[in-house]
């Protein structure tokens, strides 16, 4: 067994990144299918327009954070560090 420890800093920024954009992406995308469901779409049901909107958001988030991934690794901010053998 190992201890390891990543700066926390570190933590919280991969942290927000992994799960705060995809959230954000996802309500930002279900409030303005909403409004363009409501205003432009009157023929079909705006809920329905706000899902497939917010469901959009949400995949363009996931490339966004799939990239973002990709240049983090190359960093050692991001890299854990073996701190001490217990066993």
């Amino acid at each position: 067994k190992v201890k390891i420890s990543i700066k926390p800093q570190a933590y919280l920024k991969g942290t927000i990144v992994i799960y705060g954009i995809p959230l954000l992406a996802f309500m930002a995308g279900v409030i303005l299918g909403k409004n363009i469901g409501e205003s432009y779409f009157k023929q079909m049901d705006s809920d329905i327009v706000s899902f497939i909107s917010g469901f959009a958001a949400l995949m363009i988030s996931f490339l966004v954070v799939k990239a973002w991934s990709k240049k983090a690794e190359t960093k050692t901010e991001f890299t854990p560090v073996i701190e001490e053998i217990i066993e």
